[in-house]
This record gives structure tokens, sequence and C-alpha cells, in this order.
């Protein structure tokens, strides 16, 4: 829940005695479980963190289009944000389509994001994601899509504002690939698929 317990901000919520550069976008103030910051500067006798702190730490979105929806958990705690259409979407069956969401994002440094499916609309429909996970480097600003694939039996309807993927932010290792003679030795060494199967299965 967003908190409005500290002095120095308007009845609207966003902190005044800032110029507009340093005022937080609007849709800071719907994100749920994430408090805005309420000032970047020490304000009103409370310390909050600085803008460039508080920027470094989150998924910046830009709307390309006034129709797109941000990116939002449904609980604070979620692991990924929810991602909507912001137009309607039709899918035969086997068919698959590159929806565009009319926003572009900055991940946080060091970070990469992850489209991937909802379980929801899996379990529902047979609705997936062609490259799941589909991958959002730092580096790219461009309009974020979805590979959708309907992989059921029947032709899914998606209305405006629907949910249909999910975006992760996760840590990525970013350093250089090194040529060796050898790599050090591991208990598994080169065993690979099905060198843990239990022997259970068999084809039928």
């Amino acid at each position: 829940m967003r908190s409005r317990a500290h002095s120095g901000r308007t009845a609207a919520g966003r902190p005044d005695g800032l110029p507009a550069s340093r005022q937080p976008p609007d849709w800071w103030l719907e994100l749920p479980g994430v408090c805005h910051p309420s000032c970047y500067l020490p304000h009103g006798g409370t310390h909050v963190l600085e803008a460039s702190r508080m920027t470094s730490q989150a998924l910046l979105v830009r709307r390309l289009r006034p129709d797109a929806h941000i990116p939002r958990r449904t609980y604070a705690t979620d692991a990924a944000f929810d991602l909507s259409t912001p137009s309607q979407v039709v899918l035969a069956p086997l068919e698959r389509q590159h929806v565009r969401l009319g926003i572009a994002v900055a991940v946080p440094a060091g970070h990469a994001g992850l489209i991937v499916p909802r379980s929801g609309l899996a379990q529902r429909y047979g609705l997936s994601v062609v490259n799941s996970p589909g991958l959002i480097d730092e580096g790219y600003r461009g309009e974020l899509g979805v590979l959708l694939l309907n992989l059921g039996q029947e032709t899914v309807l998606l209305e405006p504002g629907e949910r249909i993927a999910q975006l992760a932010i996760v840590p990525i290792f970013i350093g250089p690939v090194l040529q060796v003679d050898d790599l050090t030795s591991t208990t598994r060494g080169t065993r690979g698929f099905g060198s843990t199967d239990d022997g259970i299965s068999r084809p039928i």
C-alpha cells in the first residue's frame, strides 16, 4: 500500500517543492506494494533515497501509445509483472501472433527481462509464448511484444487490457569468455540427456 504519511506532499500524493524534472512519473503512484519516492532529497525532516539510487533499482517504462498498459504485479511479492495487450487479439488453434504491447522498458543494470507464459491462460486455453522465455537485454529500448501461440483446440479471444504474459527481471552474468585447454572436474562430468532418469518411464 502506498503510504501518504510523509510530510511535504501535495494532496495528490506527489512531493511538493520539487522541480517537474524531479517528480516521479504518474504510473509510479499506481504500482502496488511500492512506495514512490516521496521526495528524492531530505525533505520535511525525513531522509529518503536519492533519485539516482531509486531509479537504478526500478524498471523504467515508457508508453508508446496512450492505451498501453504499464506492467504491474498483482501482489507486492509476485516474482513477475503482468503484461497486458492494448488491443483485441484473436488466435485460431495452432496460430501464432506477435502481440505488440505499446511500451518500451529500461531493464536495471546487470539484469535481463524474461517474458514467460501465464499459467492460467495455459491451463484454460493452451496459450503459450513461442520463444519462452523471450529475452529482453539491458540495452534494448524498442517496443515490447509477445509471440503468443494457441496450442488449444478452440479459437481464443483476448480483449484489450487482458493479461497475456509475464515479465520477470533476473540478474545476469556479464563477463568475458575464456578459451581453456581443460575444465574443472565434477561428479557428473559429461553425463547429459537422460543421465538422471530412474529407468521407470518407457515409451508405449
